[in-house]
């Protein structure tokens, strides 16, 4: 099991968030094409995953489409890669789809300088923001998006969402 080093110079487990992938090991060893090749493989486990989730993500943007014309916001919530892409998705949404501007708004936990910045550990907060935690009313969607299925930070958004009755849908 991979390990981190605690303050106290102890060995502790990685976090799900910060693990990584057995099959990406050694990529500096290997050559241009196998490396490519091997990223590959991983992109097309995402396509096939998308092929098979067709039918719920028919769903959610069904609930999505009702959300908007109740006068309700879809919210976006991640970390890393995972939150900076539904930023940019929240982002392209208007020019690719005529969508409002606001529509749909993108959280990333760090807060914006996350985009541009890596924050370590900032998916790993079990608590929001508090513009985060007051951009959320009753009648919204809220949509956790997290490669691993376990951020905590997305994992906080939910629930946050639940408790003021608005719906929520995870993307992993």
């Amino acid at each position: 099991m991979e390990t981190t080093t605690q303050r106290d110079g102890t060995p502790a487990p990685l976090p799900p968030t910060e693990r990584r992938l057995p099959e990406s090991m050694g990529l500096d060893d290997m050559d241009t094409e196998t490396m490519l090749r091997a990223m590959n493989r991983q992109d097309l486990r995402a396509v096939h995953a998308v092929h098979e989730a067709i039918t719920d993500l028919a769903e959610l943007v069904q609930m999505g489409t009702q959300t908007v014309r109740n006068g309700h916001h879809i919210h976006y919530f991640g970390a890393g890669t995972s939150g900076r892409l539904g930023v940019l998705d929240a982002a392209e949404l208007y020019p690719t789809f005529n969508t409002a501007p606001g529509t749909v708004i993108g959280h990333i936990a760090g807060g914006m300088d996350a985009l541009t910045n890596a924050m370590e550990n900032a998916e790993d907060a079990t608590t929001l923001s508090p513009d985060d935690e007051d951009a959320v009313e009753k009648g919204d969607l809220v949509i956790g998006i997290t490669a691993s299925g376990a951020t905590p930070y997305v994992a906080a958004a939910l629930q946050s969402a639940r408790g003021k009755s608005a719906a929520t849908a995870l993307i992993c």
